[in-house]
């Protein structure tokens, strides 16, 4: 246990960021917040660690900004339009009224140490085992699972991985509560031997919205209000009591609660000027469903029988682009039933648009999530993406646009499905029968992601075309559906040159490359009709 105070964080350079040159640079707290403006972003060592370092940052703009009473509950401003007054306030100065900033970390300084007697930083004083043995401290890094031979991401080897340096100890101990896998934690005295999944973070799809800036960034993701009205915040947790060993089973009393959760108890030690060993236990945890104080995730009713007409967080596929799920990021209109919700940080921003606190026509709405394997004990791969809109689209001028990209979507799944299905049939006729099923799923799935892949572009530069105002809708869906059907149709056409002269004659009428040609360019103009002057290909293609 640490017996001096020893690595402020607020004075201390630990943050990575990169200024708008490219040039990388390690910043304190207070000097982010007083710099935050000149800062293009968060530049850690992985995309989850920016954004739970992005999340505390948050805490500390809440906690400064927003009134709070001794129950989470907003006292002032308490009104809707006082919260916008309040975030365009901020938003018009450019940059942070940074002696404010200040004057409330100063006053919680002590609660920043990252090694404390007392109250160490994220940590729980006192933490030990009964042997008093400790852990090797890769165990916090995400890059680094504790198995040599699978260290698939590490730029770390030897005795780099038995020890880390402050800054880089303080990253991912906050990385850690956000993200920490699953699975068995250091039996700790007073600790509970069961755990309550993954870090918090890691039951979500993190859904945020990036700006030019660091500024910029953590404004835009500064909810106020939802449309259901103004959100409890809660406190952080540097602000209430010191954590014990016990795990504890409480639900957060506010989005700031969330945005500090403690779902490990920790405690880092050190030896010579370096991190050598941690201890890391089962902390804090709480169902999951309907915790819409959460704004960085968007929603979905469960599927479950036990967990009927609740809303569970969405989650990141790494096969699917998120132009594919539109439909959970887009605000939905208020009459759809469909138990959709979306990321508060997108509501808000539309919210910010009718009422014209903010005047940027795009939204770069950004994704990030982990993929956790075995038992969810383990990160076997990260997920991030990006979609930028024109932001009219989320709001009441862009409500009528969305039933026709929903719509373009379904089209262009359904195509894609088609080609996946000629694959298919090409499979089986080249000698894939049912007892080699596998060989044909192969084969359909492989040619559909090969689709998704080459659409990818086309419709992000599509989707960040369309205004919402002055473009007609059906001129701009059909032009997307007929160039996506015929493209489609080519790629078919590619199947079948590479087909053998066996599969192209078949083996009879029905069973032909031909025949399964024509099949699917007949189920690809009945999902998109033909237009006026369009032509047509038949047969063998040459393309």
């Amino acid at each position: 246990m640490a017996t001096d105070k020893k690595y402020n964080l607020l004075h201390e350079p630990w943050i990575l960021v990169m200024d708008h040159s490219g040039a990388q640079k390690a910043v304190s707290m207070l000097e982010l917040f007083e710099n935050a403006h000149k800062y293009r972003g968060l530049s850690g060592e992985l995309p989850i660690q920016d954004i739970a370092i992005l999340r505390l940052l948050l805490a500390v703009l809440y906690a400064v900004f927003v009134k709070v009473d001794v129950n989470g509950k907003c006292v002032d401003p308490n009104t809707k339009p006082g919260m916008r007054l309040l975030w365009k306030s901020l938003w018009d100065q450019r940059s942070f009224p940074y002696e404010k900033i200040e004057q409330y970390l100063k006053y919680y300084e002590e609660r920043f140490f990252l090694f404390h007697p007392e109250t160490p930083f994220f940590q729980v004083a006192g933490l030990k085992t009964s042997d008093g043995k400790t852990n090797p401290v890769s165990q916090i890094i995400a890059d680094v699972p504790s198995r040599s031979v699978k260290r698939f991401f590490s730029n770390r080897f030897g005795s780099e991985v038995g020890r880390l340096r402050y800054d880089e100890a303080a990253r991912w101990l906050v990385n850690l509560q956000a993200w920490d896998y699953a699975g068995k934690k250091a039996s700790v005295v007073g600790g509970s031997p069961n755990g309550g999944g993954t870090g918090w973070l890691g039951k979500l799809g993190v859904v945020y919205l990036a700006g030019e800036s660091v500024f910029e960034t953590l404004l835009l993701n500064l909810v106020l209000v939802r449309e259901d009205g103004i959100i409890s915040f809660g406190a952080p947790t540097w602000a209430a009591k010191a954590k014990t060993s016990s795990k504890v089973d409480v639900r957060p009393r506010g989005y700031v609660d969330l945005l500090t959760w403690q779902s490990r108890r920790t405690l880092l030690f050190e030896e010579e000027g370096f991190v050598t060993g941690v201890l890391s236990s089962y902390g804090d945890v709480f169902d999951k469903c309907d915790t819409f104080a959460e704004q960085m995730t968007g929603w979905h009713l469960s599927s479950e029988p036990s967990m009927k007409d609740k809303h569970i967080p969405n989650t990141l596929n790494r096969e699917r682009s998120v132009w594919r799920d539109l439909n959970s990021l887009l605000p939905i209109n208020k009459t759809d039933q469909s138990g959709i919700r979306c990321p508060g940080v997108i509501e808000w921003r539309a919210l910010l648009q009718e009422k014209e606190a903010i005047s940027i026509d795009t939204v770069n709405i950004s994704t990030v999530g982990a993929e956790y394997g075995s038992m969810m004990g383990v990160i076997n791969e990260l997920i991030t993406d990006r979609i930028i809109l024109n932001v009219n689209l989320l709001t009441d001028l862009g409500q009528d646009w969305i039933p026709y990209i929903l719509n373009v979507l379904q089209s262009t799944e359904t195509c894609i499905k088609i080609l996946g299905d000629l694959a298919r049939d090409l499979a089986k006729s080249a000698g894939a029968d049912s007892k080699e099923a596998k060989m044909v799923t192969i084969a359909g799935t492989n040619i559909k992601e090969d689709a998704f892949a080459y659409f990818d572009l086309p419709f992000r530069n599509w989707l960040s075309s369309i205004t919402g105002i002055e473009d007609d809708r059906d001129v701009r869906c059909i032009e997307w559906k007929t160039k996506m059907r015929n493209t489609i149709i080519r790629m078919g056409g590619e199947l079948i040159n590479e087909c053998t002269d066996s599969v192209f004659v078949g083996r009879d009428s029905n069973t032909n490359a031909p025949r399964f040609f024509s099949i699917f360019k007949n189920r690809l103009y009945k999902e998109v009709p033909m237009q006026k002057q369009e032509g047509d290909n038949n047969g063998r293609s040459n393309n």
